[in-house]
């Protein structure tokens, strides 16, 4: 069984996108400055050149603090609010109450490979994995899902069932089973 939440929303990197983009700012800025200052005519603004470059460059080691804090700390602290549960059955998945067979469902796509606790270069809350159905009447859901390291999507017994009845692609079947990002 895994825990479903909301889906994310796009613009939850804003802080880190201005800060990356500041940070690029600023190094091709000293970049700019120090080669003007290598130029004959601006020799005699050279000192001025480098005080102004050592201001930005100490601007910079500050940019690049606010942005190594934000990404530890701050990135992953939206925690969501659990909606309901989805579980793999033999002929059918489980979502918020209602069983939907695999007769139903046109297709059905996983992304992601987040995983609670588990160190890729910050440890996870798991909550950033995907899971998209179409069902055969049009209807789309979609829902981000929980995997902990005692309950994998590739260690799901049921899994296989969903491939046998080409509800999942074989790409998508053959990169959960590789642990790669599920795209």
């Amino acid at each position: 069984m895994y825990p479903l939440f909301h889906p994310r929303k796009s613009k939850n990197t804003l802080v880190g996108q201005i800060i990356r983009t500041l940070i690029f700012i600023m190094i091709f800025s000293i970049l700019g400055m120090l080669m003007l200052s290598l130029f004959p005519p601006l020799f005699r603004y050279k000192d001025e050149i480098l005080e102004r470059t050592f201001t930005m460059n100490m601007i910079l080691i500050g940019l690049i603090i606010i942005g190594i804090i934000h990404f530890v700390f701050l990135r992953n602290k939206r925690k969501n609010q659990q909606i309901g549960n989805m579980s793999l059955h033999e002929n059918y998945i489980h979502i918020n109450g209602n069983d939907y067979p695999f007769e139903q469902i046109e297709k059905i796509r996983f992304i992601g490979n987040d995983i609670q606790g588990e160190f890729r270069g910050l440890i996870g809350y798991g909550q950033e994995n995907a899971v998209f159905i179409t069902l055969k009447n049009g209807q789309k859901m979609e829902f981000n899902f929980q995997q902990t390291t005692q309950n994998r999507l590739k260690e799901d017994v049921h899994l296989p069932s969903l491939f046998k009845h080409d509800i999942l692609s074989k790409a998508n079947y053959d990169s959960i089973l590789s642990n790669t990002n599920y795209y």
